[in-house]
């Protein structure tokens, strides 16, 4: 199965390139939203694991503004660029972030079929794991 990661902190990324592959998991990641746009003009994915708290940079203006300070960067370009210019399916889309509670003045419609999951489920990143795995072999299932 191969997965895109979108996340700017090498300490989540780090964990995840040990992991995955032992987990039989084709692991990529991008650190920016050009690097995203970038992976996805050339390859495939089967599931897509997004941060919300990113730098904006790669974004428009608009979107920019419509970002929260860059609190859902991750969001915002999932819905105006993943969906419309590379197809991305929203059942296949984990939000892996500290910042899910941002999401809560959006449609709930619209996130109905996005799996979300906090990077420190109880405070640990270990049972987060776990869960992002569970995610990600549902998607699979699927």
């Amino acid at each position: 199965m191969k997965i895109l990661h979108l996340e700017d902190i090498s300490e989540v990324t780090y964990i995840f390139e040990d992991v995955f592959p032992d987990m039989g998991l084709d692991y990529e990641k991008a650190t920016s939203i050009y690097e995203i746009n970038e992976l996805l003009s050339n390859s495939t994915y089967d599931c897509i694991i997004l941060d919300l708290n990113l730098p904006t940079d790669g974004l428009s203006k608009e979107l920019k503004e419509k970002s929260r300070d860059g609190k859902i960067t991750g969001w915002i370009w999932l819905k105006h660029i993943g969906i419309s210019r590379f197809g991305v399916k929203l059942e296949s889309v984990i939000i892996y972030s500290d910042y899910i509670h941002d999401l809560d003045e959006i449609d709930k419609n619209e996130l109905k079929h996005v799996r979300k999951l906090k990077k420190r489920k109880g405070g640990n990143r270990n049972s987060s794991i776990k869960e992002l795995h569970k995610g990600i072999m549902k998607i699979k299932n699927n």
